[in-house]
């Protein structure tokens, strides 16, 4: 008897590790969430600030329009600007409407990139992962106008995604040649597909 209780002792502690190992086995085979290539606190200027007016989501660098002999190998994907007459509107546009916005700092690259507003909160955004960004984002205007402390979605012209994040936005000031607010930037966020 004393021989029978002791192997059913054993058995049971070797229950009790396999147990708790395939447990431990499950817990280290979960999949890793894997999070987009992300950015922060970007300076982008509209057409008559001193800062650059073009961003590029793979390289998570600001552009000026002298450089964009090499706006398509660093997928310079939008520009911010400040539109409108006798009222200007902060918006991120797409390299291939710069023109028919009457904006100045032109260039012949004609990248398509399309924008939407986003219903995500600023808490949402710091945590989405790729799989959302790659899978539930979509812009579908070139162009968006766009307020501070918003989330906007955008796809680039080879279908990749990503998100943006309006931390902050300056006007400027009122250009006394033309009357208009034309020298604004805004500070973003950005969150691009992998």
């Amino acid at each position: 008897m004393k021989f029978q209780l002791q192997s059913l002792s054993y058995l049971f502690i070797a229950g009790l590790i396999g147990f708790t190992s395939c447990k431990k086995d499950d817990e280290d085979s979960k999949p890793v969430k894997v999070l987009p290539t992300s950015y922060t606190a970007k300076l982008v200027g509209a057409q008559s600030n001193a800062a650059g007016s073009f961003f590029s989501p793979k390289t998570g660098l600001v552009y000026f329009t002298g450089d964009s002999v090499n706006f398509v190998a660093n997928s310079v994907d939008f520009s911010f600007a400040q539109t409108g007459s006798p009222i200007t509107s902060p918006k991120f546009v797409s390299l291939s409407e710069r023109k028919d916005e009457g904006l100045t700092r032109v260039t012949s690259i004609a990248r398509l990139t399309n924008f939407s507003a986003s219903t995500l909160t600023k808490a949402e955004f710091d945590t989405v992962g790729n799989v959302y960004v790659q899978n539930e984002v979509a812009g579908t205007l070139p162009t968006v106008t766009i307020a501070q402390s918003k989330v906007y979605e955008f796809t680039n012209a080879e279908g990749k995604s990503g998100l943006i994040y309006v931390s902050n936005y300056d006007a400027g000031s009122i250009s006394a040649v033309t009357g208009l607010f034309t020298n604004g930037s805004v500070t973003i966020d950005v969150k691009f597909e992998k």
